[in-house]
């Protein structure tokens, strides 16, 4: 007997592929930890923007074993050939790859910028390494997400 083709079925393994390479692409590899798991910059309200528009927050990288170089830092919002027409409200500074040392830890800042405007940001930030000796590349993905809110507005909608 054939399998029968189910649109919802199909929807639902694609949905299961997405999910899967996304918790693969988020867990640690070759001995490189990176913390915290998820950049949670929590509730924002909108008007402490006016004389603090933009929040910043720390990801930190550690080579426990191995050897590993840092190649490239982007987000997934900047990717891609529609990353032109996309409001991108996190921004990550990366200058040159770094051969990354054993036991030393490594600080990335994600700034925030929502640009006055309210609502629920969301993005990740992917971290390409290279082990040197064997030319293998890999990426480390980490979400990072906010929410810019008014307080009153935030209170009448608590459950």
């Amino acid at each position: 007997m054939q399998h029968m083709p189910d649109p919802n079925h199909a929807r639902k393994v694609r949905l299961t592929t997405y999910s899967q390479a996304l918790e693969e692409g988020s867990r640690d590899k070759f001995g490189i930890k990176i913390v915290p798991a998820e950049l949670d910059f929590g509730i924002i309200d909108l008007s402490t923007l006016s004389t603090w528009p933009t929040r910043e927050n720390v990801f930190y990288i550690r080579l426990e074993e191995g050897e590993a170089r840092l190649a490239d830092i982007q987000l997934s919002s900047s990717l891609g050939s529609l990353a032109a027409f996309r409001d991108i409200n996190f921004h990550v500074r990366f200058s040159a790859a770094i051969n990354l040392a054993t036991g030393v830890t490594y600080a990335v800042t994600v700034t925030l910028d929502p640009r006055g405007n309210r609502g629920f940001y969301e993005d990740r930030v992917e971290f390409s390494f290279e082990v040197p000796s064997t030319g293998t590349r890999f990426t480390i993905t980490r979400a990072v997400k906010a929410t810019v809110t008014v307080e009153a507005h935030r209170r009448q909608l608590a459950p």
